[in-house]
């Protein structure tokens, strides 16, 4: 009911279409934190910074997750993101892979970024680079596509930052238990 109520505040619909009505989330926890590795060394400084500024983008969610960015090699990642020379459909520069269980919670997330434009090979500037990192961090917590341009979310939104209905889609994310919401 409160997915009703929340209309076009929000668009949890394209995540529903796209996953057979199974809400994909982290699961609950104390300490609402997800760390972050980033793994590459041959990359430009100027393309991880603004991969961290754009992982940055997203805290102070009002979901209560943080992402946080962790070096040690002994701890396992819940997301993990990596560069590539270029991706493989033209004009796509991030893309990132949720893994879930059949309860709907989320166990690990692989973002990768490229860091050429397809098929010209120009490098992809620092400010393209983050607003790619950002958009794809939403992917890494749950967030589906949305089909307004003004909205991070969007697959070819110019916007730098997320807005009011990614945020609002992403508090409602977490304030809905995982799972199926059909009956078998």
């Amino acid at each position: 009911r409160r997915l009703e109520r929340e209309g076009t505040r929000v668009y949890l619909d394209s995540l529903l279409a796209q996953t057979d009505s199974i809400l994909i989330r982290w699961p609950d926890r104390t300490v609402r934190t997800l760390t972050v590795r980033f793994v590459g060394d041959s990359v430009a400084p100027q393309s991880l910074a603004a991969a961290r500024a754009g992982m940055r983008l997203w805290s102070g969610n009002q979901s209560g997750w943080s992402l946080e960015e962790t070096t040690d090699s002994s701890i396992t990642a819940n997301i993990e993101v990596s560069w590539v020379e270029m991706l493989a459909q033209e004009s796509e520069f991030g893309v990132t892979e949720l893994t879930w269980d059949s309860n709907g919670e989320a166990r690990s997330a692989v973002i990768r970024l490229a860091r050429l434009n397809n098929p010209d090979g120009r490098e992809i500037p620092p400010a393209v680079m983050q607003r790619v990192a950002a958009h794809e961090f939403g992917h890494a917590l749950g967030l589906p596509h949305s089909g307004n341009r003004d909205d991070l979310m969007h697959p070819t939104s110019p916007v730098s930052a997320p807005s009011r209905r990614d945020q609002a889609t992403l508090m409602l994310l977490y304030a809905v238990p995982p799972g199926p919401l059909k009956e078998p």
